[in-house]
């Protein structure tokens, strides 16, 4: 919510001063990637990786370890990078965009819960161990401030959230099947691509 916030008043600033929609896109996710630390596009480059080139788990698991990004990676976040730039430039600096931009944010991050609730870790160390959810409650709580933003919102609000929702669910079936758990990037991979559906399904009800 912080990161988005702050990336939000950056947007808007940058329209006051005169820029384009498209150049207060490109310091909206720049903003937003600087801020994470880019932490969930690695994750997203290294699944992307894991995914299309490793024939088994263990193969996967290696090649997202490496440190390096192969083309499926580099197609990753230029596709994902792309398409939120092209979104996001349709937005007006409006109250109701920035908090349709928050809820997004907020929801894409939530979702990540139920990666760390129903898979298992599949990795010895790492974040996808250290922040294992152990019961629903965290669940239950996570959600309330989300609560909020959809009650201003209202229908748009309710719509974006189950897109996100169901994403996250078809996602999570994905990976149970491919990985039989889950790790730090699957998790970061998982806040990008979903928060990619929440803003694709706001540019369908802007």
């Amino acid at each position: 919510m912080v990161i988005c916030t702050i990336s939000s008043f950056i947007f808007h600033v940058t329209f006051i001063i005169g820029f384009s929609g498209h150049i207060a896109a490109i310091f909206f996710l720049l903003s937003n990637i600087f801020l994470s630390g880019g932490i969930h596009e690695d994750g997203l480059a290294d699944l992307a990786d894991g995914m299309f080139v490793g024939k088994n788990v263990k193969e996967k698991l290696i090649i997202m370890n490496d440190s390096r990004i192969g083309v499926f990676g580099v197609l990753a976040i230029i596709i994902t990078f792309s398409l939120k730039f092209l979104a996001i430039s349709q937005f007006t600096p409006e109250i109701s965009t920035y908090l349709y931009l928050i809820l997004i944010s907020m929801v894409s991050r939530y979702n990540m819960l139920f990666f760390l609730r129903f898979l298992k870790p599949i990795k010895k160390d790492g974040l996808g161990r250290g922040y294992k959810v152990q019961n629903n409650l965290t669940l239950v709580i996570g959600i309330t401030p989300v609560i909020f933003f959809i009650y201003f919102l209202n229908l748009n609000g309710i719509i974006i959230f189950f897109s996100m929702l169901f994403s996250c669910l078809i996602l999570l079936k994905i990976i149970s099947i491919t990985f039989k758990g889950q790790t730090g990037d699957i998790c970061g991979a998982s806040q990008q691509i979903i928060e990619l559906v929440g803003l694709l399904t706001l540019t369908l009800i802007y």
